[in-house]
C-alpha cells in the first residue's frame, strides 16, 4: 500500500486536480406510479474523515408518467418536463483510491438544499494503510486523490410528484365521467328509441284493431243489409200477397152483392 501511495504522490499535480473536481452524475429514474425523469447529483470526496463522500442534490427533472402526456394533464394544471423543488432521493454508489475499490450505501435521503455524508466500504487494510499515511505525510490521500466512479440513485419522491399524481387521478375521474355521461346519454337514446318503438307497437296494434272492428262492422252493417233485404222483400212480398187477398176478397163482395141484387131472393121468386 506505501507504493501506491507514493506512486499516487508522484502523480500528485494531475491526479490530485481530477480527484479535487466535484463530479456531476445525471441518472435516470422511474418511480413505481409510472411517474419519470432525470436527477442531476453533485458528489465529491469529503474531509469529514477517511473515504467520506459529499452527496448533494443539483436539479430533480420530472419528463412525464407512463400512458399520459403534458396535453393530457394541461387541463389539471401539469405540463413536463418541470423542475422538481421539493423532490428527494436516495444515493449509493462506487469510488476509489488508487487501484483499490469501494462502495457507498445510503446515508438518508438527499434533499435540494442539504446533502448528505456517506463513507465508503474499504477494507481494514486500506483504512490502516491510509491512517499511516497520514501520520507520516501529514495529509489524507484519500482527501486529495479519492475518486468517485459512478452513483446509483433511488426512491425518488416529493410533494410535487404528488401532484402529477393527484393530476392523473383528477384526469382519470373526468375520464370516467366522460364516459358515464357518455353511458348515460346512450342509455337515455336506447330508452327513448325503445320507448318510440313501444308507442309505435301500440299504435299498430291499435290501428290493426280499429282496421279488424271496421271490418267486423262491415261485416255485420252487410248482413243486417242482407237481413233488412229479405225481411224488406218479405214484407214487400206479404203487403203484395195481402193486396192481392184483398182485391179479391173485395171483388168477390162485390160480385156477391150483385148477384144478391140481381138474383135475391125476392127476385127469384118472381
Amino acid at each position: 500500500m506505501k507504493k501506491k501511495i507514493i506512486l499516487l504522490i508522484l502523480l500528485g499535480v494531475t491526479i490530485k486536480s481530477i480527484a479535487q473536481t466535484t463530479r456531476s452524475f445525471t441518472k435516470d429514474f422511474r418511480t413505481s406510479s409510472g411517474i419519470y425523469g432525470s436527477v442531476e447529483v453533485l458528489v465529491r470526496t469529503a474531509t469529514y474523515g477517511f473515504a467520506s463522500v459529499q452527496v448533494q442534490q443539483k436539479r430533480t427533472i420530472v419528463k412525464g408518467i407512463n400512458s399520459y402526456n403534458g396535453n393530457d394533464l394541461a387541463a389539471h394544471g401539469m405540463s413536463f418536463p418541470f423542475e422538481c423543488s421539493n423532490c428527494y432521493f436516495y444515493v449509493s454508489g462506487d469510488v476509489g483510491l488508487g487501484s483499490d475499490n469501494a462502495s457507498f450505501s445510503s446515508a438518508g435521503s438527499v434533499h435540494k438544499s442539504s446533502y448528505t455524508i456517506h463513507t465508503a466500504n474499504f477494507s481494514q487494510e486500506v483504512k490502516d494503510s491510509h491512517n499511516e499515511g497520514v501520520k507520516t505525510q501529514g495529509y489524507s490521500s484519500w482527501e486529495r486523490y479519492g475518486f468517485i466512479t459512478n452513483v446509483n440513485v433511488s426512491g425518488v419522491a416529493g410533494g410535487d410528484l404528488g401532484r402529477v399524481r393527484r393530476a392523473v387521478e383528477a384526469l382519470k375521474r373526468a375520464e370516467r365521467e366522460a364516459e358515464n355521461k357518455r353511458i348515460r346519454k346512450k342509455r337515455e337514446k336506447e330508452a327513448k328509441e325503445r320507448k318510440k318503438v313501444k308507442h309505435q307497437l301500440v299504435v299498430r296494434a291499435q290501428v290493426l284493431v280499429l282496421i279488424k272492428k271496421t271490418k267486423m262492422m262491415m261485416k255485420m252493417m252487410k248482413k243486417m243489409m242482407r237481413i233488412k233485404k229479405r225481411q224488406l222483400a218479405q214484407h214487400l212480398q206479404k203487403e203484395f200477397l195481402h193486396q192481392k187477398r184483398e182485391e179479391k176478397r173485395k171483388r168477390k163482395s162485390k160480385n156477391s152483392r150483385n148477384y144478391y141484387w140481381k138474383y135475391g131472393p125476392n127476385r127469384s121468386n118472381k
